[in-house]
């Protein structure tokens, strides 16, 4: 059988807060398991969170001045 994780348990491996996880649940922008009231989560859909937070990096243009007037970097197309 897999093995089914709470919101809270899911929120301790991701290593997130608790709310932040129950609010994207929510809004149904995670992958999730509903038995009935309650939310379940399993390894697959951790891993497809994790995924989906997953940023590439890529070449940085020279800096430009922001409207705050910092310095910024340009991503290069």
């Amino acid at each position: 059988m897999t093995r089914l994780y709470s919101i809270t348990e899911a929120a301790e491996l991701l290593n997130v807060p608790r709310t932040w996880l129950r609010d994207k649940v929510t809004a149904r922008e995670v992958p999730h398991t509903r038995l009935g009231r309650h939310v379940r989560f399993t390894d697959a859909h951790l891993a497809d969170i994790v995924a989906a937070g997953e940023r590439r990096t890529g070449p940085v243009g020279p800096p430009i001045p922001s409207q705050t007037g910092r310095l910024r970097r340009r991503a290069v197309s």
